[in-house]
Protein backbone atom coordinates (compact mmCIF):
# COMPACT_ATOMS: atom_id res chain seq x y z
CA UNK A 1 0.00 0.00 0.00
CA UNK A 2 2.77 2.48 0.90
CA UNK A 3 4.59 1.76 -2.37
CA UNK A 4 1.50 2.71 -4.38
CA UNK A 5 1.15 5.96 -2.43
CA UNK A 6 4.83 6.75 -2.83
CA UNK A 7 4.63 6.05 -6.56
CA UNK A 8 1.62 8.40 -6.94
CA UNK A 9 3.40 11.15 -4.98
CA UNK A 10 6.57 10.86 -7.03
CA UNK A 11 4.58 10.82 -10.27
CA UNK A 12 2.65 13.94 -9.22
CA UNK A 13 5.88 15.74 -8.31
CA UNK A 14 7.58 14.86 -11.61
CA UNK A 15 4.56 15.91 -13.68
CA UNK A 16 4.32 19.23 -11.82
CA UNK A 17 8.03 19.89 -12.35
CA UNK A 18 7.73 19.18 -16.05
CA UNK A 19 4.60 21.35 -16.40
CA UNK A 20 6.38 24.56 -15.42
CA UNK A 21 9.99 23.75 -16.33
CA UNK A 22 10.06 26.59 -18.90
CA UNK A 23 9.15 29.12 -16.17
CA UNK A 24 11.89 28.03 -13.78
CA UNK A 25 15.11 30.05 -13.83
CA UNK A 26 16.71 28.79 -10.63
CA UNK A 27 16.21 27.05 -7.31
CA UNK A 28 17.52 27.66 -3.80
CA UNK A 29 17.04 25.16 -0.98
CA UNK A 30 16.96 25.54 2.79
CA UNK A 31 16.80 29.31 2.28
CA UNK A 32 16.75 31.31 5.54
CA UNK A 33 14.25 34.16 5.40
CA UNK A 34 13.48 37.25 7.44
CA UNK A 35 10.45 39.45 6.81
CA UNK A 36 9.24 42.64 8.40
CA UNK A 37 5.53 43.32 7.99
CA UNK A 38 3.76 46.45 9.11
CA UNK A 39 0.39 45.95 10.75
CA UNK A 40 -1.03 49.40 11.40
CA UNK A 41 1.33 51.03 13.90
CA UNK A 42 3.01 47.73 14.78
CA UNK A 43 5.81 45.83 13.05
CA UNK A 44 5.77 42.06 12.85
CA UNK A 45 9.12 40.28 12.44
CA UNK A 46 8.95 36.80 10.94
CA UNK A 47 11.90 34.43 10.53
CA UNK A 48 12.00 30.96 9.02
CA UNK A 49 13.51 28.67 6.45
CA UNK A 50 11.96 27.77 3.09
CA UNK A 51 12.58 24.22 1.89
CA UNK A 52 12.71 25.45 -1.70
CA UNK A 53 12.53 28.86 -3.38
CA UNK A 54 12.04 28.87 -7.14
CA UNK A 55 12.91 31.90 -9.28
CA UNK A 56 10.38 32.22 -12.12
CA UNK A 57 10.80 33.91 -15.50
CA UNK A 58 8.02 36.38 -14.52
CA UNK A 59 10.27 37.76 -11.77
CA UNK A 60 8.15 36.12 -9.07
CA UNK A 61 9.33 33.64 -6.46
CA UNK A 62 7.53 30.42 -5.60
CA UNK A 63 7.99 29.15 -2.04
CA UNK A 64 7.66 25.41 -1.41
CA UNK A 65 7.41 23.80 2.02
CA UNK A 66 7.68 20.03 2.00
CA UNK A 67 6.04 18.18 4.88
CA UNK A 68 7.87 15.20 6.31
CA UNK A 69 5.33 14.25 8.95
CA UNK A 70 7.80 14.95 11.76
Amino acid sequence: LWRERLHRCVQFFLEAQEAYADELLGVETEKPMRLQLSMGDALLHVEGRADRVEALSSGERRFVDYKSGK
